[in-house]
């Protein structure tokens, strides 16, 4: 049966983290030392490392970044998702992970922010993630070519901003 676990990055241990990096290896071509310089350099001690699993076999994993963005001039305490992958695509693993996600954000009652490719925006707006019109965001004051989508906020967006690193 498919679980979930949460894992603080302060609490992980190495061979969780390597479970992450091969998971992660599946989706991007980095070796194992690039994939932890990555986490090691982006995900600071109360960011989440999101995993699903199968009897301890590790299927996906997301990773849940504390940030705050500015929503229409209005701080808002947020979590930054990055990283989604899984060791197999098209069998619903990152959609099931996502969903599972999408509960803790609203059980935590934060709003949800990711960074994607064109591409990927049909598989979000399916597990009901919004598009942000790009004309509308500003990312350390620059404007993007990736795409921005939200989860959890009902509000008409007429500016969204984000002074942080990339998760």
């Amino acid at each position: 049966m498919e679980s979930i676990r949460i894992i603080r990055h302060k609490s992980i241990n190495q061979q969780e983290l390597q479970k992450i990096c091969e998971i992660k290896a599946k989706s991007w071509q980095y070796d194992f030392d690039s994939q932890q310089r990555w986490i090691n350099n982006n995900i600071s001690g109360n960011d989440i490392h999101v995993i699903l699993e199968n009897n301890e076999t590790p299927l996906a994993y997301l990773n849940l970044v504390s940030i705050y963005v500015i929503i229409n001039d209005v701080p808002i305490e947020a979590f930054g998702v990055g990283n989604v992958c899984s060791v197999e695509k098209g069998v619903g693993y990152g959609s099931n992970l996502l969903l599972r996600v999408n509960e803790y954000i609203l059980k935590e009652s934060k709003i949800g922010v990711l960074f994607c490719n064109k591409k990927l925006l049909p598989f979000y707006k399916k597990l009901n993630w919004r598009c942000i019109d790009k004309k509308y965001f500003l990312f350390n004051k620059e404007k993007v070519d990736f795409e921005i989508m939200v989860f959890n906020i009902k509000a008409k967006i007429d500016k969204l901003s984000y002074n942080g690193k990339y998760f």
